[in-house]
């Protein structure tokens, strides 16, 4: 379904296609302008571009992963191993490992179970010096 979109310009009802709308927001580095642009491809179902939104923003694949995995698998799942080593690189507190563990489980929803205990496995001996989150790792093996 497309949409087009009504602005108001001097008093007059200009109609504006949505693909314009789309680049025009696109190009804004803004945060507000960036969420509404998430929305509107969202609303569209846009899975093209919310696929290359989360590609330059890791950080949103949590969010869109469940809309994007029957598509998208391999990068899907790509994009969210990357950000889990990506968190267990920044993370140095029990309370941030422990976070890096329930992401862990969040993937566990949409990967299999051999790629969960790969990334896991990956991460024990990446840490291994890191005592405590060895231990929150092997919690959720």
């Amino acid at each position: 379904m497309r949409y087009v979109l009504q602005i108001s310009y001097e008093y007059r009802q200009v109609p504006v296609p949505l693909s314009v709308v789309k680049e025009e927001l696109k190009k804004h580095k803004g945060w507000r302008i960036r969420d509404m642009y998430i929305k509107l491809i969202t609303l569209e179902k846009d899975f093209a571009e919310i696929m290359k939104f989360v590609t330059k923003n890791p950080d949103y694949i949590e969010k869109y992963a469940g809309m994007l995995v029957n598509k998208y698998q391999d990068q899907v799942m790509e994009i969210y191993e990357k950000n889990i080593m990506s968190k267990a690189g920044l993370s140095s507190k029990r309370a941030q490992y422990k976070e890096v563990c329930r992401m862990i489980m969040r993937y566990r929803k949409i990967a299999e179970k051999n790629r969960v205990k790969k990334v896991v496995n990956e991460l024990i001996v990446l840490y291994k010096r890191r005592p405590a989150f060895v231990d929150e790792l092997r919690k959720i093996r």
